[in-house]
């Protein structure tokens, strides 16, 4: 019984590995992927016909059984990321590529149940428009997430989500499998499963500025939860003395200092601008008073996990790039600060990004 289960594990990882293969390669030949994984030509053969026979892979030239392995179109993921005042959803194959996307106005007052029933409907119109089967959802959001059990255990811009099992239900009424995860810690995922250069990153910060300020963090090679699901937290931690209101009821908490509606208050701009429009107005002194609040929340963090590497979100390209040299001046650090590509920064993509990697490491359960 036990070398029959370790064969089935074997088998597993090596579907696994030679998923991955063909994603971070591209369309590559059975002898090719045998060789670069040093598996046996005949179990790449055995996992490629049982992938063709589900319509996972297909051969490029259908004409000749032989011809380079690549990913079926028809295949893909549904992502969901919950931004605020809109749900965006988007269709990516199986090798990582986005065909597909709309989104849904959220409104202020909108209860559990109106959300489950607007996704149900973005969700089954963008399937319905693109003709395609989904694999697998995920949703990507705000707040405290505890993706092992898929329950939303606090979300402040979110709040009728909070103590939701939001995983399950939305897998109910989908019909799919459902992954949840916390939106910054999703950008980080998609940073590292997409970027090339940072596969192998072990211990890394991610730093998020956008309504609130939040960090993910990468521990010894795995995404550092905490006890408490709430690790990276850093927004609602005391960073100053001026008697800030913030609005989860306490005072002075760090994005009343450093996020994009504390600059923006800070410079009295007020109603809807772009951040062109913050940029022009904010004057040096004052987004490096902002982010020396968070230097000093995030230097005790730095020495606690001894980053390779900090890594800006890049989510307002040109907000980021005239942060970075302050806030690297500001920590003092010989730390190599970089900011995350434009495509791969989303909570989007991070989202999909753990999809695709729940769906390559669990073919042998959706196979069937």
């Amino acid at each position: 019984m036990s070398t029959n289960n370790d064969q089935i594990k074997q088998r597993n990882l090596n579907r696994y590995n030679m998923l991955c293969d063909i994603f971070y390669n591209g369309p590559k030949r059975r002898t090719q992927i045998a060789e670069k994984l040093s598996i046996r030509k005949s179990s790449i053969t055995s996992i490629a016909e049982e992938l063709i026979r589900q319509n996972w892979l297909t051969n490029i030239d259908t004409a000749h059984p032989r011809s380079p392995l690549c990913f079926n179109k028809k295949k893909c993921c549904l992502a969901l990321s919950h931004e605020t005042t809109k749900l965006r959803a988007g269709l990516y194959t199986l090798d990582g590529k986005l065909f597909k996307t709309s989104k849904v106005s959220l409104h202020k007052n909108m209860t559990y149940d109106d959300f489950l029933y607007e996704t149900n409907l973005l969700c089954s119109q963008i399937l319905h428009k693109s003709k395609s089967k989904a694999l697998m959802v995920g949703i990507a959001l705000p707040g405290i997430i505890d993706s092992t059990n898929n329950n939303v255990l606090h979300s402040a811009s979110a709040p009728q989500l909070s103590h939701k099992n939001l995983g399950d239900d939305l897998s109910h009424i989908l019909k799919l499998p459902c992954l949840i995860e916390n939106d910054v810690r999703a950008s980080l995922m998609g940073a590292l499963w997409f970027e090339p250069k940072w596969h192998n990153l072990q211990n890394a910060i991610y730093i998020d500025i956008t309504e609130g300020v939040s960090t993910a963090l990468l521990v010894n090679g795995t995404l550092h939860k905490g006890f408490n699901n709430a690790a990276g937290e850093i927004g609602h931690i005391k960073a100053g003395d001026q008697n800030r209101k913030c609005h989860c009821g306490k005072i002075d908490c760090l994005e009343t200092y450093i996020s994009i509606p504390a600059l923006a208050k800070t410079v009295e701009l007020n109603g809807f601008f772009s951040i062109d429009e913050l940029i022009q107005k904010l004057q040096p002194q004052q987004l490096e008073n902002g982010l020396n609040s968070l230097a000093n929340i995030l230097r005790p963090l730095i020495a606690a996990i001894d980053p390779e590497i900090i890594l800006l979100g890049n989510q307002e390209p040109n907000f980021y790039k005239l942060c970075m040299p302050i806030l690297k001046k500001l920590l003092k650090t010989n730390i190599n600060l970089e900011i995350v590509s434009d495509s791969n920064s989303s909570a989007l993509t991070g989202i999909a990004s753990k999809i695709l990697n729940a769906i390559f490491a669990n073919t042998h359960q959706l196979l069937h």
